[in-house]
């Protein structure tokens, strides 16, 4: 398999174990509030909004682990960008919901995507390359905001009666909401590791 082929295989894997990842959150509140999810007409085009959720992803990871990351990098060391700019992906998306002023929930929101931040930044420095992050991300995106209806984005599904859906406790809709960084951050360093000592040139003798 050639390097370009084989770029392309790893991008892949990574937007399904993105996608994957994310998907155990919605999985998990199915199986225990009963979701029922139904099919939702009104949205734009499916081509069209791919193409927007995958410039979104791009456009912040261009941001946020690209000219953020390298500017804190020289100013602060590699550990620290990666915490620095998981907060400021952490606020940027909080903001983007629109909770200013809503504390508890921007705190949540913060906090929740500032993990997501965190594990992006980490795929990038264990593989050496933004596109890691960048398929990881736009896999997760693809779940949140174009298979699930939420208050951000029209999907292909749509949450039948939820005045009808007990909550969750909040240490149970807590650990259901870190899933996704979790098992993004497992299966995707597991990959990582494997690739890495795949790709890894053979010694010789007296090498």
């Amino acid at each position: 398999m050639g390097p370009n082929s084989k770029n392309l295989v790893d991008f892949l894997l990574f937007i399904l174990i993105g996608a994957l990842s994310f998907f155990l959150d919605y999985g998990a509140n199915i199986l225990l509030r009963h979701d029922h999810w139904i099919p939702y007409s009104g949205q734009v085009p499916i081509v069209q909004r791919i193409g927007l959720i995958f410039f979104g992803a791009l456009f912040e990871e261009l941001i946020f682990h690209g000219i953020l990351f390298y500017m804190l990098v020289k100013k602060a060391g590699t550990i620290n960008a990666i915490w620095i700019s998981s907060l400021a992906f952490g606020i940027f998306n909080a903001i983007n919901y629109q909770l200013w002023g809503h504390w508890t929930e921007f705190i949540k929101v913060l906090f929740l995507t500032g993990i997501l931040g965190f594990v992006y930044g980490y795929g990038f420095i264990k593989s050496g390359s933004m596109v890691t992050a960048l398929a990881l991300h736009f896999g997760a995106n693809l779940i949140a905001a174009l298979l699930f209806t939420n208050q951000m984005n029209a999907g292909l599904l749509i949450l039948s009666h939820p005045e009808n859906i007990k909550p969750l406790s909040f240490s149970l809709s807590l650990m259901v909401k870190i899933l996704p960084a979790l098992s993004t951050l497992i299966l995707g360093m597991a990959c990582i590791r494997i690739r890495n000592r795949n790709t890894e040139p053979l010694s010789g003798p007296g090498q």
